[in-house]
């Protein structure tokens, strides 16, 4: 993982177009502005893992139980 420090109104230039900046800095929050081509995917950690959780119940409701024995 790449660390860096920034101030705010400065940026980070990615590869492919992308471009990262430091719009505000404040009480325990950064907001980052992100300039990048629209076939690049982009989103919040949190929303990622919820995607995932829901994906696995889905397919955990889709496999048929299996018989018990005894």
């Amino acid at each position: 993982m790449l660390v860096l420090a920034r101030k705010r109104g400065e940026k980070i230039i990615c590869s492919n177009g992308m471009s990262i900046l430091v719009a505000e800095i404040g009480r325990g929050k950064v907001k980052l502005g992100i300039e990048a081509p629209p076939e690049v995917k982009i989103w919040r950690e949190e929303l990622e893992a919820q995607k995932c959780r829901r994906i696995g119940r889905s397919k955990r409701s889709k496999i048929p139980e299996e018989p018990k024995s005894g």
